[in-house]
């Protein structure tokens, strides 16, 4: 793979804790450009602490589609163009899918789906004039395997995996690159205590120096063990068999 060393500009969503946040600094440490967007402005004070020609703070909601257009904007508009976007904005429902409605369904769907599609939707364009890219969608290990109690999440996230490997495909061609990022869980999270370190983060701003990345790309010994898992599920009769079927002859 081919290292690219200049200085990039990114957009991370959801930078008020957990992944969005180690993410950022990461970026920052690197030398390189910030857009760092929350619900709550206030959670991103430490980031506007910084110099404001390295750090933009803006207020976003993902599901608010003329926010995103507005933080689009106004990132271009202060440092000229977008060269990562980071998909990161999200939360987890638990629940049993008889238990929760259809309402807590669409709002799970809307936020870690149609925010993300929309977030690319518009980015891509501006790539595309660029000709260089990368669109970073933070996924899960739900994303491959479903769970009791986490249907609508497990939904949400196979949602992204689907989207994002389409994704890929259509824009490799503009010079965009699209990678799932599926880390185990993170201490700040809803999930709870993790086995997710934060400095694992520093391998994003690594790939985002290379060309020819991979589709997916897995954080931490849990979501690698869940991967293992899902491998072995495929592999597995009782989970998953093939029922050939001979042609007719005409």
């Amino acid at each position: 793979m081919q290292a690219r060393t200049e200085q990039k500009v990114w957009l991370i969503t959801g930078c008020s804790r957990g992944i969005g946040n180690a993410i950022a600094h990461a970026a920052l440490s690197a030398g390189d450009l910030l857009v760092a967007t929350a619900r709550n402005p206030e959670t991103l004070i430490p980031f506007s602490r910084g110099s404001s020609n390295s750090v933009l703070c803006l207020k976003q909601d993902v599901t608010d589609f003329e926010s995103n257009s507005r933080v689009i904007q106004s990132a271009l508009d202060h440092f000229g163009r977008i060269d990562v976007l980071v998909n990161n904005a999200g939360f987890g429902l638990q629940g049993m899918m008889e238990e929760l409605n259809l309402e807590q369904f669409r709002f799970q769907m809307e936020t870690n789906f149609f925010g993300l599609l929309d977030l690319c939707k518009k980015v891509v364009p501006v790539m595309r004039i660029q000709n260089s890219g990368i669109i970073f969608n933070v996924s899960s290990i739900a994303g491959f395997r479903g769970t009791a109690s986490f249907s609508a999440y497990n939904a949400s996230k196979f949602a992204v995996n689907g989207i994002s490997e389409a994704l890929a495909q259509e824009v490799r061609q503009f010079g965009i690159q699209v990678v799932i990022v599926s880390p185990g869980p993170y201490r700040t999270d809803w999930a709870g205590n993790s086995l997710f370190r934060s400095d694992q983060m520093k391998v994003l701003v690594d790939a985002s120096r290379r060309d020819n990345l991979p589709v997916h790309m897995f954080f931490g010994e849990f979501a690698i063990e869940a991967l293992e898992k899902r491998l072995t599920d495929l592999r597995d009769s009782g989970y998953c068999s093939v029922f050939p079927h001979a042609r007719e002859k005409v």
